[in-house]
């Protein structure tokens, strides 16, 4: 039963105390993927997994599959590795890169959150804008009925200067050669 190195296969979060015993980084190999096979009580290939707690970090071990996934199976239990399969030295740098990987992922998630909201809010400023830029467009074409409106009114009001000045200079002459 071969699987994606991609693949994160250990998702358990914590066990009352709240210590996260989630895998922080992806499985090289699935929970079957191993040689020779180790059966559990009910008769099934044992899934072999990686213990990331703090006491045994790193170190591996069997269950079985069925009950890891909540689908009954049988109590099956045992390490892999001997108590002895890393220093002192060893554990404590596995769980601090365990810690690092861990907070990076959360920093990664918190970021693309950021990046996600920030995308949802261009594209509100992108609608406002083409909402505006129709404003605008409208504005404009009402500015330009108006211009034309006022340069009709001017022109009027020039003729009707003319023809005013027209009128008193025909009354002037009239009074003028009586």
């Amino acid at each position: 039963m071969s699987s994606s190195g991609s693949q994160s296969w250990s998702t358990a979060r914590s066990i009352g105390g709240g210590e996260d015993f989630s895998s922080p980084i992806r499985y090289r190999e699935g929970p079957l993927d191993y040689e020779p096979p180790v059966m559990c009580k009910c008769g099934r290939k044992a899934a072999r997994w990686i213990s990331w707690s703090n006491e045994n970090p790193g170190r591996r071990y069997f269950k079985c599959f069925s009950a890891r996934a909540r689908h009954g199976g049988c109590d099956l239990w045992l390490w892999y590795d001997r108590a002895d399969y890393a220093s002192h030295f060893i554990k404590t740098v596995i769980v601090d890169l365990r810690d690092v990987a861990r907070s990076l992922k959360k920093e990664n998630g918190e970021l693309k959150t950021v990046i996600d909201d920030g995308v949802a809010r261009q594209e509100e400023h992108r609608a406002e804008a083409r909402r505006l830029h129709h404003v605008i467009a409208e504005k404009e074409a009402s500015n330009d009925e108006l211009n034309k409106r006022v340069e009709k009114l001017e022109h009027e009001k020039y003729v009707l200067k003319l023809v005013i000045f027209a009128f008193v200079g025909l009354v002037f002459c009239l009074v003028w050669w009586k």
